[in-house]
């Protein structure tokens, strides 16, 4: 699933962005959700086959996949936060 449907969807977000096109940029906030997400299982996985003395257990796996899950989380709480608590004198375009 990452490969085929994660990695593709990155590209396409990225070069979007990078074009600065609005379809990218509403993109942009469920991906990073995703990779985060993503991010967070594998570190888990990686520390519970290390508690459990997996053989095929990786301690370097593990220390990566907890510094990118800290990257990760970061920039999608930097992302998402404007959304949850908009700037003053924010008026939003929504119907009331």
């Amino acid at each position: 699933m990452d490969l085929g449907l994660i990695v593709p969807a990155s590209i396409v977000v990225g070069a979007g962005l990078s074009r600065r096109k609005p379809w990218a940029e509403k993109l942009m906030y469920p991906l990073i959700g995703w990779l985060a997400l993503d991010a967070v299982a594998v570190s888990a996985m990686a520390i519970v086959m290390e508690v459990n003395n997996d053989p095929t257990r990786s301690m370097v796996l593990a220390i990566g996949f907890c510094i990118l899950t800290i990257v990760l989380v970061s920039l999608a709480v930097h992302l998402w936060r404007p959304l949850v608590h908009p700037a003053k004198g924010y008026r939003s375009t929504a119907r009331q």
